[in-house]
């Protein structure tokens, strides 16, 4: 056994002796050093490659967690496959994290704080998707670290929405508790609010097109096979409906990653199918809203640059028509 390996094993041993709080805060820095190595690693791989990096880029809740486990998993992948949801602000982001208390920093800001850096001058191929946005904040609500100081309880079932940031439970008992109905009104009155999907709506013009010079909304989207592929000089982009994620992948994402024999989707941290995802269906089965909060959403050039008017129609009809059959239905507000 190396010396450092010994003073790892002597001061494991000697934190079981702390005060609970203290050890949680040794935890954060073991966790944080980690992770800094990691992506430190991670990026003189790609430094060192003459195959393009896989960027799959895009915002939280849109399937990036499914496509990097299904491209981890295809040893014909070529080129390192980097998941990351932000290239702009990272040092603002990272200290807005610190001083909330969101410790440790996320992997993915660590990296993209190293990564971006070395990226010009090298050719990219980034892999990117959309969502409907309604679902796409709700789903957010149940991981977002904003929100992570909540749990929500149904019938006596605590259920801890994440943990923080990779902290053990234990730093669940700082945290209040709400309960599915207070969890469908703070939706609806974040939904009904002008400012709620301004994150959603401004993320390819701030990530993207700040960054790579890629206009996503300039280029074609075929909204009925549900993806398009933008090329520039130095970068390649895949832009993809989250809602036909799985027959992309073994087709339309195969073909763009010149590989020759179609991937095989690894389904990951699919929301209703994770841990909670049963009171995860009871929110999204409550939340109803209004037709105009609906039209204003629906209505901006985001959803209608990605989507036809079909499965627009769909999906008001969806979240003006609550299927909750629960007593105590949240009601619609005007």
């Amino acid at each position: 056994m190396t010396a450092k390996a010994k003073t790892a094993k002597l001061m494991k041993t000697a934190s079981q002796f702390l005060p609970a709080p203290v050890r949680l805060v040794l935890q954060c820095f073991r966790v944080a050093a980690a992770r800094r190595r990691e992506a430190k690693r991670l990026v003189r791989t790609i430094a060192a490659s003459e195959a393009p990096p896989i960027l799959v880029l895009s915002m939280g809740k849109v399937g990036s967690m499914t496509v990097c486990r299904t491209l981890a998993g295809e040893a014909s992948v070529v080129g390192s496959v980097v998941h990351i949801h932000l290239t702009v602000d990272i040092d603002r982001i990272r200290r807005e994290q610190v001083r909330a208390g969101l410790l440790p920093v996320p992997q993915h800001l660590h990296i993209s704080k190293r990564l971006l850096p070395i990226l010009p001058g090298h050719h990219v191929r980034i892999i990117t998707a959309v969502r409907d946005p309604i679902a796409r904040h709700i789903s957010a609500f149940f991981q977002d670290p904003n929100l992570r100081h909540r749990r929500i309880d149904r019938s006596g079932l605590r259920l801890y929405q994440g943990r923080l940031l990779g902290l053990p439970t234990e730093m669940n008992l700082l945290r209040s508790r709400i309960t599915v109905d207070d969890a469908v009104r703070t939706l609806v009155a974040e939904l009904e609010s002008a400012e709620a999907l301004k994150y959603n709506f401004g993320w390819f013009d701030s990530e993207v097109r700040q960054t790579f010079g890629v206009d996503v909304f300039a280029a074609p989207f075929d909204r009925q096979a549900g993806y398009t592929v933008i090329r520039t000089e130095n970068t390649d982009v895949f832009v993809a409906q989250c809602e036909k994620l799985s027959a992309l992948i073994p087709t339309a994402m195969t073909s763009f990653l010149n590989l020759a024999e179609p991937l095989k989707e690894v389904r990951s941290h699919v929301r209703h199918e994770v841990t909670g995802g049963s009171v995860y269906d009871s929110v999204v089965s409550a939340v109803e809203l209004s037709r105009e909060t609906c039209e204003r959403i629906y209505s901006h050039r985001f959803v209608r640059h990605f989507y036809d008017d079909e499965t627009i129609d769909e999906w008001i009809q969806k979240w003006t028509s609550s299927t909750n059959s629960r007593s105590g239905r949240i009601p619609r507000r005007a």
